[in-house]
């Protein structure tokens, strides 16, 4: 019976898999070529361009376009299939991000029991930055499938259960008995080597992956003491926990010697571009108001009492993924200066698990309080089967969650449109505004934009660059134009950065337009306050998309009047 059981569990969970599956592919992949290309895209877009012709990956500039070049591989093949449009170039992210919600099933049934696996599943379905960046031609839902991956096998190689200790001879080599040690211990070197390559990889995916490291030394440091409190000083010196946390500290020493580690670490910690000197991404409680937000009810909730069962059951798996989670969070937050939601996608798997852990802990304490609940219902408690009564438990403890914000605005996701949040982004309305343009641009017409290399993705030519940031001589960009413009980074046109260069630009040339998307129109990081006033002032608004985030403007030897279409 008890195999029956088990076997029959085994079969809801394959069925309750398969329909989160079915509901994630519907958030990630019906209309996932509708929105415009975001501005990040097209750097992939551009070097899976150039890839799949057999070229280097480059701007149009001529800078090379190498970030996270497997991912633009993969856009690559994805363009020789499908064609290079929206579709094929998000299609890597959204396999990946499909790919990850089966991957962190999986770890939560290894790490916690199949409950854990299937509610972290269920979370992960219907998380607002999975689906965001599943919907989106970014590195970083492959990111956070390897660094996922890579963590999972890294404690499976470090925490692993021994049941057969090794007892090697008396007259063994040193080496032969430091590696009983740490077999008994529960290192198993396989695994562990199976999760540097995959860090490896991850490394060339996102730099980020480095951080794990820090939370490897912690989690060290904090079970070395664990360990000095259960098994005294000879039992810490002898522990994985303190020879790990010398390796590391001779590793820090090795890199110290043979590279510049402090002027590196010096310009990662301080690194802020000019585009990013504003106050809500320098607040240091930007991730508490990110992970807090009222459309994320009940998630931080959970997270909160998931952490605190970790600590106070001191269950060693909870209290490591607290740890994955909640170090490289108090670095960012602390430590480095630019701070973005994206920056800490590659371990919001952890947080989602410590969602379900506590959630599946709360099912347990009403499970066990069901029998007294039966006993109060007095002949219709004895009358009601077990299962019946575990039905209803589950019924009321999920029957909410669909009128939650968080759950409302994640089905809502695939039918934005051209425009609006995607959960990880807000696409603007490029397509529209240049299907504008093409319509009633004449030959001879001038084209400038916030976003140049958005609009020759579109229009199929740019002529100047309205975007400061994109000046940043942090960012090492090209040498100025012939004029005595800068030239701008990605495209390598020039730059319009004062009323008196457009004006010259206005001057030499009779019709013209200037494509902007009203986030950048509307802060001085990007266009200078004078500069934006004379445009609203002298040009003519000739279209705005419905949801305001694309406008067009437009200037000609006869007044068109300003007018919104």
């Amino acid at each position: 019976m008890m195999g029956q059981k088990q076997q029959l569990s085994g079969k809801w969970t394959v069925v309750v898999l398969a329909c989160l599956l079915v509901c994630a592919i519907y958030l990630r992949f019906v209309n996932l070529g509708a929105p415009s290309f975001w501005v990040d895209e097209m750097n992939h877009v551009y070097a899976g361009m150039s890839l799949s012709k057999g070229e280097a990956p480059r701007f149009p500039s001529g800078v090379p376009n190498e970030r996270a070049l497997p991912y633009s591989r993969l856009v690559a093949w994805s363009f020789s299939l499908f064609g290079v449009n929206e579709f094929a170039a998000r299609l890597p992210s959204a396999v990946f991000g499909l790919l990850a919600i089966v991957l962190v099933f999986w770890v939560g049934q290894e790490w916690f029991g199949r409950r854990v696996g299937l509610i972290a599943a269920f979370v992960l379905t219907f998380a607002h930055p999975a689906i965001g960046w599943s919907r989106t031609c970014r590195m970083y839902t492959l990111f956070q499938l390897l660094f996922l991956l890579g963590v999972f096998l890294f404690y499976k190689g470090f925490e692993a259960e021994t049941t057969h200790p090794l007892s090697p001879p008396a007259s063994a080599n040193p080496l032969l008995r430091l590696r009983a040690l740490l077999y008994n211990q529960g290192v198993r070197w396989p695994w562990l080597a199976a999760s540097g390559l995959v860090f490896l990889l991850s490394l060339t995916v996102h730099q980020l992956t480095g951080l794990f490291a820090v939370t490897v030394v912690v989690f060290c440091a904090a079970a070395c003491i664990g360990v000095l409190f259960t098994a005294g000083v000879a039992g810490a010196l002898r522990s994985k926990y303190f020879i790990a946390l010398v390796l590391a500290g001779v590793a820090m020493l090795v890199g110290g010697a043979l590279f510049d580690l402090k002027s590196f670490l010096a310009y990662a910690l301080s690194f802020q571009p000019d585009w990013a000197k504003y106050a809500k991404v320098e607040d240091t409680h930007y991730y508490y108001w990110l992970l807090t937000a009222s459309d994320q009810f009940p998630l931080a909730a959970l997270f909160l009492l998931g952490t605190l069962q970790a600590l106070a059951r001191v269950h060693k798996t909870a209290i490591f993924a607290v740890l994955t989670f909640g170090v490289p969070v108090f670095l960012q937050s602390f430590v480095f200066s630019y701070k973005t939601g994206n920056y800490i996608f590659n371990i919001y798997p952890f947080y989602v698990l410590l969602i379900a852990f506590a959630a599946s802990n709360v099912y347990e304490l009403e499970l066990n309080v069901l029998p007294r609940a039966q006993a109060l219902l007095g002949r219709l408690g004895e009358k009601a089967r077990p299962g019946l009564l575990k039905g209803g438990l589950v019924l009321l403890l999920v029957a909410w969650v669909p009128l939650t914000v968080w759950f409302r605005f994640a089905v809502h996701i695939p039918r934005n449109g051209a425009a609006g949040p995607n959960g990880a982004i807000t696409h603007n309305d490029w397509k529209g505004a240049l299907r504008y343009v093409s319509q009633h641009a004449q030959p001879g017409d001038v084209i400038a934009s916030t976003l140049p290399l958005t609009v020759l993705y579109y229009f199929g030519r740019v002529d100047y660059n309205l975007n400061l940031a994109h000046l940043d001589e942090s960012l090492k960009w090209t040498t100025p134009a012939t004029d005595g413009r800068h030239n701008e980074f990605y495209t390598g046109v020039p730059s319009i950065e004062s009323v008196e260069e457009l004006q010259q630009v206005m001057a030499a040339h009779a019709r013209g337009w200037l494509v902007v998307d009203n986030y950048r129109f509307g802060k001085k990081q990007y266009i200078t306050p004078v500069l934006s006033a004379y445009i609203e002032q002298h040009l003519n608004r000739v279209w705005q998309d419905r949801k305001k985030t694309v406008t067009v403007y437009s200037w000609s030897e006869q007044n068109l009047g300003k007018k919104t279409q």
